[in-house]
């Protein structure tokens, strides 16, 4: 008999398959290391114990550290007019305007659909009256469960 914890698990396996099948994303070089677990809230010893939403210090700031700060949103940056940097990104990224589209925050808590980072990490942003490149900047998209786990994130309220 199946755990309950091995269930959530291969629930969450389906979902994440599945919805990676509906959206075409290629592979960042340096790899995707976000787990299932991790997106479905289930605790595979990364969040220090705490179930729930994915938070922005354990989820999050990672992929922002390894994908966006690097030469492009730091200080002396390509676009270092939003600093990306740890301990300053998530203060810049929540509730903020976006300077490509002032009426539209780059992160609106608990909605994704109105948030314009989720908008430049699809390639979304220009319907939406946007500017610029899709993020990351002349990089591949973000694997689809790094971009799975960051929609959640927002949605979920876009917690520190």
């Amino acid at each position: 008999m199946m755990s309950m914890r091995g269930l959530r698990s291969a629930r969450t396996v389906s979902f994440a398959i599945g919805f990676a099948v509906l959206i075409p994303l290629g592979c960042t070089e340096d790899g995707d290391d976000t787990s299932e677990s991790t997106m479905s809230g289930e605790d595979d010893g990364t969040n220090d114990g705490m179930m729930g939403p994915p938070s922005f210090a354990v989820d999050i700031e990672p992929i922002i550290s390894s994908t966006c700060v690097m030469g492009c949103h730091e200080v002396d940056g390509l676009n270092d007019s939003l600093i990306l940097s740890d301990g300053a990104a998530y203060d810049n990224l929540v509730e903020k305007m976006s300077g490509q589209l002032p009426q539209m925050f780059i992160v609106d808590p608990g909605n994704k659909s109105v948030s314009y980072l989720w908008h430049k990490l699809n390639n979304t942003h220009i319907p939406e009256g946007g500017s610029g490149a899709q993020m990351p900047f002349e990089g591949q998209p973000l694997p689809a469960a790094q971009l799975i786990l960051m929609g959640n994130w927002i949605d979920d309220g876009a917690m520190p």
